[in-house]
């Protein structure tokens, strides 16, 4: 799901519930088990910690998802991940981590730190996420690449 546009006027911009259902109109219905990937344009910023953090007065400040469209993602299209190209699904001001507290107990793991999403077509591909097993962890470093014919 494309955002970028969004986040060039806004930095602190989420996901929105209204965004999902538009994006489902114009490709489909997301399907039970799927990764929904969000391309927000702010991995351009990752060879610069500074920008990519954006940090002001001790705030991060940084696009993610909205706790609604977490919420839908989650629990009503039963997705099996959800990832982003920032730091974080939650955005960056984000102090309570609402998205992840809607997704985490559901079982949909969340992939951050994602590199070109917005490469990517709105659909027609695999997600391969291959990550190192860490015993006791609660994440960790993976290899998330994406399949498909250009």
């Amino acid at each position: 799901i494309d955002v970028m546009a969004q986040v060039r006027s806004d930095e602190d911009y989420r996901l929105t519930v209204a965004e999902v259902q538009t994006f489902e109109r114009r490709h489909g219905a997301i399907a039970e088990g799927t990764v929904v990937l969000v391309a927000t344009g702010w991995d351009a910023r990752w060879r610069d910690a500074a920008r990519y953090m954006n940090v002001r007065a001790g705030v991060k400040h940084f696009p993610g998802i909205s706790v609604e469209a977490a919420r839908l993602l989650a629990r009503d299209r039963r997705v099996a991940a959800i990832g982003i190209d920032t730091a974080s699904i939650d955005y960056g001001a984000s102090a309570s981590f609402e998205a992840h507290h809607a997704t985490l107990p559901l079982g949909v793991y969340d992939i951050e730190n994602a590199m070109g999403l917005g490469e990517l077509p709105a659909s027609g591909f695999t997600v391969v996420v291959a990550p190192i097993k860490i015993a006791g962890g609660s994440g960790g470093p993976a290899r998330v690449f994406a399949l498909f014919a250009k």
